[in-house]
């Protein structure tokens, strides 16, 4: 977790940066993967949905906001 909240610094830092913004939901998709963390993978798709609300989404990102919406839906 240490490195989420390293990556959240840089992305505040740089709230433009596609790629510091990538990172945050990078570290969040690796916590959600771990038994018994409390990240889950909403919060990645909650990133990542906000970082298209905002325009930072790299188009060849749009597919991972797919993944993640499919992933999130079959939590349900």
């Amino acid at each position: 977790e240490d490195s989420l909240q390293m990556a959240r610094r840089l992305a505040a830092a740089n709230p433009t940066s596609a790629e510091a913004q990538r990172d945050v939901v990078v570290s969040l998709v690796k916590l959600a993967g771990i038994e018994g963390s409390s990240v889950r993978w909403a919060d990645a798709l909650r990133e990542m949905q906000g970082m298209k609300d905002r325009g930072v989404l790299a188009p060849s990102d749009e597919r991972f906001l797919e993944m993640l919406r499919q992933i999130v839906a079959a939590e349900k």
